[in-house]
């Protein structure tokens, strides 16, 4: 009897050695593809319908050969955020389409990495309704209200600022604000009222001039008070304000003097001015950009062409300029960025991001990042808008930024 049995085991080896086994290969592209179409289908009904069709077509090909698998007992997991990385700038995307909240995003400020406001408008022509959105976990989730009473509906051109003073959240409008010590989450009306000259505290913030204009006039909004004048104006046309202190308490403008663009600095919050004039020729205003006692001067030609950038180790004092040395015209849209590692970053108007190593001679161009409209400092680091048209991000350091789940 071995040898019987011997015999049976051989002829069965045989036989299970002629059957074809299933292709896993294929199968497991298929299974990837599907799963990449079903996440599609949140962006449209297109996407829904490939989706559909090619699981039928799979379905019926592989029907003769598998079993169909048994149902799944969680929905197919999530595929993980993009990450776009390029010259050492790198942007942590979302899993999916961000969070659709009311409106569009006006205005972005973080009290710290973790805590921000957002102010969105969704607009006619004749009337916009505003709104306040909040994140206490670094903009992964919102929580969206109405902006209060006598701000929830405005002129598309007189829409109000959201301005962080400290803790203190503040929506202004033309001679109101609404005021907020608990996070947004009530509000306390305030008449405003001409004030007068007042040493600016730290958590001061400086008026912007008016868009892609420039005063000889700057105020600026103090937690008690409102808007008020500053002691001493600077000797300048101002066509920028800097939005925080720079490291050493000082607060910057940019603007031109004499033909030439140039930038004023005080010390002693707004009593006295130090002005320094800059020799490019054509050139209409200039902005800055500070990281602890490093300042870098930005001066600017017309459509806000970079001409030159200008640096300093010791608070702004004196200056080492830095002419551009060819290459693609670079038009800054926002702010100056300066990075932990001594580069410099920006976005032109064309939405590319560049960065240079040399303070400004040379740029490259940071190839695959998102076509972005502009970079904005804030008082706990710095918001990216309207990447790829509907994405908003934010960075504490300038180079490693998070996409935020609002659009």
């Amino acid at each position: 009897m071995p040898d019987l049995d011997r015999k049976l085991a051989d002829e069965r080896a045989r036989f299970l050695d002629g059957i074809d086994q299933p292709p896993f290969e294929p199968i497991a592209r298929r299974a990837g593809t599907l799963r990449r179409r079903r996440v599609l289908t949140q962006v449209g009904a297109v996407a829904a319908a490939l989706a559909v069709i090619g699981a039928v077509g799979v379905s019926a090909l592989d029907r003769h050969r598998l079993p169909a698998p048994p149902p799944a007992a969680t929905p197919d997991p999530t595929e993980p955020a993009a990450v776009y990385s390029a010259a050492g700038i790198t942007i942590n995307g979302l899993p999916d389409l961000p969070a659709d909240l009311p409106g569009d995003i006006v205005d972005v400020e973080y009290v710290d990495a973790e805590r921000g406001y957002l102010l969105t408008a969704r607009c006619t022509d004749a009337l916009c309704a505003m709104y306040v959105a909040t994140t206490l976990d670094g903009g992964r989730t919102w929580s969206a209200k109405p902006a209060p009473d006598q701000l929830a509906h405005m002129e598309p051109a007189a829409q109000p600022q959201l301005i962080l003073l400290g803790e203190l959240v503040t929506l202004t409008g033309s001679d109101i604000r609404y005021v907020s010590d608990d996070g947004a989450q009530t509000w306390k009306l305030e008449r405003l009222k001409p004030g007068s000259p007042t040493v600016l505290p730290g958590t001061a913030r400086l008026q912007a001039p008016p868009a892609g204009g420039c005063t000889d006039q700057v105020e600026a909004w103090v937690p008690v008070g409102g808007r008020v004048p500053l002691v001493k104006q600077p000797d300048l046309s101002v066509c920028w304000t800097s939005p925080v202190r720079a490291g050493d308490g000082s607060w910057w403008v940019g603007g031109i003097k004499d033909g030439l663009a140039a930038v004023a600095v005080t010390r002693d919050g707004g009593q006295s001015w130090t002005t320094t004039r800059f020799t490019e020729q054509g050139s209409l205003r200039a902005r800055v950009a500070t990281l602890g006692t490093h300042v870098y001067v930005a001066v600017l030609g017309p459509n806000d062409t970079l001409l030159a950038v200008h640096s300093s180790d010791d608070g702004g004092r004196s200056f080492t300029r830095h002419p551009r040395g060819g290459g693609k015209a670079l038009s800054i849209a926002g702010d100056l960025v300066p990075l932990l590692d001594g580069r410099l970053l920006l976005v032109d108007r064309d939405g590319g991001w560049y960065v240079t190593a040399d303070q400004g001679v040379t740029w490259v161009n940071a190839v695959g990042l998102h076509q972005t409209a502009r970079l904005a400092r804030t008082a706990a680091g710095y918001v990216a808008y309207n990447m790829t048209k509907i994405y908003t991000a934010f960075s504490v350091d300038g180079s490693t930024w998070r996409k935020i789940n609002a659009r």
